[in-house]
């Protein structure tokens, strides 16, 4: 399964990484592992789990996968629209993966609040995908 989870996590990086919108927005500061100098605003991608789907003549999985975004600008103001950013990259994209296949990628929740400091906005955008091995 961490092979469904995995797939997705790298064409979730790549198009997050192409979006012109985005760049804008973070300036290229899309993350898997936030450096200790990262500047913000930046999104970091989060955890993930699979859960399988098997039948006797297909193997498939839903994935679960959260995208974090951390900004410390006054407000939820910036949050909110680099989260925006990010649903409309992912939500129904049709992503690219290298040995397996996307039934879909639809985003399902999402919310901001304040972080421990009682400074830092965090959100987190999460999506569900349904994906397949790929038949001969």
């Amino acid at each position: 399964m961490a092979g469904a989870e995995y797939e997705l996590q790298k064409a979730m990086d790549t198009v997050l990484k192409a979006d012109a919108a985005l760049a804008g927005l973070v300036a290229g500061r899309i993350y898997d592992r936030v450096p200790p100098s990262a500047k913000y605003p930046y999104i970091q991608i989060g955890e993930g789990n699979a859960v399988s789907d098997r039948m006797d003549c297909l193997r498939s999985w839903t994935v679960y996968a959260s995208i974090h975004v951390w900004s410390i600008d006054v407000g939820f103001g910036e949050a909110k629209r680099i989260m925006g950013a990010v649903d409309d990259c992912l939500d129904g994209a049709a992503l690219q993966l290298e040995t397996l296949r996307l039934i879909f990628c639809i985003s399902y929740k999402s919310q901001v609040f304040r972080d421990a400091d009682g400074l830092t906005s965090h959100g987190i955008v999460e999506f569900r995908a349904v994906i397949e091995k790929r038949t001969a």
